[in-house]
């Protein structure tokens, strides 16, 4: 069922949309978009509307209006992109008020700001200014009660549940915690903006020593990581396995590897993949995953009923040790197990895990190998 939006007539040529919540308003942007029809002539986005400008020669608004209205917004935008580490000094001027704010003190702020990841909603207010949600629920801050005249260029700053880092030198409103010398709006790049949409940031804290030897435009930005399957649930540990590392005992390396080796085998082998590729090892079942692209997966091993719900709305029963082909949006879920312990994930063309001594087994006592798999990860082939 379509969601019931609001349109508003702003000058002769543009509709503001006025919609529930940023999750809706960005799932609207990305779905016109999507359509590409010709009389778009910009979209601007906020937290909860969108501004669609138009070309009065190639459409209407009341026809515009009704081809908005009849969009599916129920299947939410999930949006992802490279990963940036930005440099902060922090020295912000409400630093301590906003820490007394959130029941913290400066250094706990500033390891729970550090530890957070943001991810960018969308741009405004100006040239390169990108609001930005967090993973960190705490990090809730009003607005100053009276808005400075002058921040300056690279304040990083919080206001309401967003963040921000102020591209130049502008009044603002915001709670200023540090400072970054990394410039956010650059004619000189080729992409003037530094933060895009979907993109992520995380935050290190440097001294002020490093802030005034930093070298303009010197930033770690990391390979842009391509999500496949998104983990919904899963209630009990699970792992990156294959066969493990053999001939290293000598070295006290115990081999480790896929409990049930000949499951892990026999998932690789159901979507045509090396008998030693990557599955996950999932314990006892109670685990669900999202399709972010259409994909091939199996499951082998302990015996939990196999559930997929598709993109369609449709809900199906595949069958173990058998290719199961998921559409984009698509959830197969793996029940608690009836008999067995340990069930295989494998996915054609085999997961990416870092190796560690030839090998992405686990070994949880040792502590060797791949982060065990959790809720809200990313697993990619």
């Amino acid at each position: 069922m379509p969601e019931p939006l609001t349109f508003l007539p702003v000058g002769a040529h543009d509709i503001l949309v006025e919609l529930a919540d940023l999750s809706t308003t960005l799932t609207l942007l990305d779905q016109i978009v999507a359509e590409k029809w010709p009389e778009i002539t910009d979209l601007v986005p906020a937290a909860r509307t969108l501004m669609v400008c138009f070309d009065p020669l190639l459409g209407d608004r009341e026809t515009l209006m009704r081809r908005i209205a009849a969009l599916d917004l129920t299947q939410k935008s999930r949006r992802s992109g490279s990963e940036l580490m930005l440099p902060v000094l922090y020295d912000g001027e409400d630093l301590g008020d906003v820490a007394a704010h959130l029941g913290l003190t400066r250094e706990e702020l500033i390891t729970r700001h550090t530890a957070a990841t943001y991810t960018v909603a969308f741009s405004g207010f100006a040239p390169g200014f990108a609001y930005m949600t967090c993973d960190d629920p705490l990090f809730q801050v009003p607005r100053r009660a009276s808005p400075r005249v002058r921040i300056p260029a690279g304040a990083v700053a919080l206001g309401g549940s967003f963040s921000g880092i102020y591209p130049t030198d502008s009044p603002g409103g915001w709670q200023i915690i540090g400072r970054t010398p990394v410039k956010m709006w650059d004619e000189a790049r080729e992409k003037p903006a530094l933060l895009a949409p979907g993109g992520q940031v995380r935050f290190r804290a440097i001294s002020a020593e490093d802030f005034a030897a930093w070298p303009q435009g010197d930033i770690q930005i990391a390979p842009e990581r391509r999500r496949d399957l998104t983990v919904l649930r899963s209630d009990f540990p699970a792992f990156y396995q294959d066969l493990g590392r053999e001939g290293m005992a000598g070295q006290g390396i115990p081999c480790s590897g896929a409990m049930d080796r000949a499951s892990l085998i026999a998932a690789n082998r159901s979507v045509g993949n090396d008998r030693n590729a990557a599955v996950i090892e999932i314990t006892s079942g109670g685990f669900s995953a999202r399709a972010e692209r259409a994909l091939t997966l199996a499951v082998t091993g302990a015996d939990g009923e196999l559930s997929l719900d598709t993109a369609r709305g449709e809900k199906l029963r595949p069958a173990y040790g058998q290719a199961i082909a998921l559409d984009a949006g698509a959830v197969l879920s793996i029940a608690h197990a009836k008999s067995g312990a340990r069930a295989y994930l494998a996915l054609r063309g085999g997961f990416v895990a870092e190796e560690v001594l030839g090998s992405v087994a686990r070994d949880t006592l040792a502590k060797v190998g791949p982060a065990p798999v959790k809720a809200g990860d990313a697993l990619e082939m």
